[in-house]
């Protein structure tokens, strides 16, 4: 599923396999254009203030945050 989305929005090949999937989002968010993101997202918030959450720093804390979670409970499963 993720490597379907990543081929409708993106130009470039991506394989995406167990070796390489955790760090794909991290570098994907490198290279996105956060002034586009803030501009299509800021219309719907309903406290404008909230634009300032939405940083390429905080979004790359919060990938790292699931990574660490995800890493932890993977035996679980």
């Amino acid at each position: 599923m993720l490597e379907s989305t990543i081929k409708q929005t993106g130009k470039e090949k991506i394989i995406i396999d167990e070796n390489n999937w955790r760090q794909l989002p991290g570098t994907r968010i490198e290279k996105v254009d956060f002034l586009n993101i803030v501009k299509d997202v800021e219309p719907f918030l309903e406290i404008p203030e909230e634009v300032e959450l939405i940083t390429k720093s905080d979004i790359l804390k919060l990938i790292r945050k699931l990574k660490q979670a995800f890493t932890i409970h993977s035996g679980d499963f």
